[in-house]
């Protein structure tokens, strides 16, 4: 039995896992009004954070669910994963909030770690940027052809490509 499924299932309420009416209350929400995103943020020490919103599913065979359920509840709402795919949704990156350098056991790569901190490297850029152009009023970037692509008063639209900036 393969241990990834076509299918997805997204758990309901696991705070209410022990109260199936909760949960077939929220089934009903979701029915009614679609899914809702969960925030999830991503911090970069005392750089700042990122807020992301998702909507998580699993693709653990429903046979395989056991532990899941345990945590979760038994209640969730299934789709098919190409339908999920057509909608925009691709399987989540998992990485850690840590450097491999900073790793407490020496003898592991964890590539993980590498995805932070080419993430911190960005978000420095970004904010390094942000503050350049609200500083300012005359720093600019620009193009090849030297046609401005950011300047003040894009300084704002910085941090929010999909993403809440917050430093």
């Amino acid at each position: 039995m393969q241990a990834i499924s076509d299918n997805l299932i997204h758990f309901l309420g696991r705070q209410y896992k022990g109260s199936p009416n909760e949960q077939l209350g929220i089934f009903k929400y979701i029915i009614h009004r679609g899914l809702r995103f969960g925030k999830i943020s991503i911090r970069f020490g005392d750089k700042g954070f990122v807020d992301n919103y998702a909507v998580c599913f699993t693709d653990i065979p429903l046979s395989l669910c056991d532990e899941h359920a345990a945590v979760y509840g038994k209640f969730g709402i299934g789709f098919r994963k190409s339908s999920i795919k057509k909608c925009g949704g691709h399987p989540v990156r998992y990485f850690i909030n840590y450097s491999p350098v900073e790793s407490r056991d020496k003898t592991l790569v964890d590539c993980r770690g590498s995805l932070h901190d080419l993430l911190s490297s960005q978000f420095g850029f970004v904010t390094r940027l942000k503050n350049a152009l609200e500083d300012d009023t005359n720093f600019a970037l620009y193009g090849q052809q030297g046609k401005v692509m950011f300047d003040h008063l894009d300084s704002g639209t910085l941090g929010h490509f999909g993403a809440n900036y917050m430093q």
